[in-house]
């Protein structure tokens, strides 16, 4: 069987994506990612728009990749630890054109290096889904929280797996790649401490119809 850990490690190295890492969730020059794009910063907005983070709230950044939204954080004036598996993705995070002040620390979510209750808030976009075991994650993400923390997590649900994108990764990569289905992720969550757990459905449709003046 294929380390999973360890290819999310390699990961980077391998796929060549440096550049995307770089400024996503923003367009490579000469390039046109404006649906990926659109839907990245989609995710963050309700994520903030339901965190409602404080000046004074320290952010936990989970699996964050290249850092972007530990980026968009900081330039919203807002303190964050940007935490991933991979040191590679995190030193492309540092190299950010806004990085520098960053703060980054390679960890693995089932095993968090950070002390119980350093954090008030937390955001995972779109990575619990590769965690071999999220049960253990939620309970250590649980324990790195205040008593009055709140976790959000943005995650893809059924068919995921299943995927074309997703088999490739698996298939050419051996990263992890799972669907998150409400009803066990919510119990997971439950059973991990937290308090209440509540389920948003996000839908990127645009409006049906139209209103006119009149």
């Amino acid at each position: 069987m294929t380390d999973t850990k360890q290819a999310e490690k390699d990961y980077l190295a391998r796929i060549g994506s440096n550049e995307w890492e770089r400024v996503k969730p923003f367009s490579i020059p000469g390039s046109d990612s404006l649906p990926e794009s659109a839907r990245l910063l989609h995710d963050f907005s309700v994520a903030l728009l339901t965190l409602q983070p404080a000046r004074d709230d320290r952010i936990l950044d989970l699996g964050a990749g290249g850092c972007w939204c530990s980026d968009l954080l900081g330039r919203l004036n807002r303190s964050s630890v940007a935490v991933d598996i991979s040191a590679d993705m995190l030193r492309t995070g540092r190299s950010r054109p806004t990085g520098g002040s960053i703060r980054a620390v390679a960890g693995d979510m089932e095993q968090l290096p950070f002390r119980s209750g350093a954090f008030n808030k937390a955001i995972c976009l779109s990575a619990i889904h590769h965690v071999p075991d999220i049960p253990t994650a939620l309970r250590e993400i649980a324990r790195v929280l205040t008593d009055d923390g709140v976790a959000f997590f943005s995650e893809p649900g059924r068919g995921h797996a299943d995927a074309p994108g997703s088999t490739a990764a698996m298939r050419d990569f051996g990263v992890l790649e799972q669907d998150i289905l409400v009803e066990d992720f919510a119990g997971w969550c439950a059973d991990a401490g937290f308090k209440e757990v509540r389920i948003k459905p996000m839908s990127y449709a645009i409006p049906e119809f139209d209103l006119r003046v009149d």
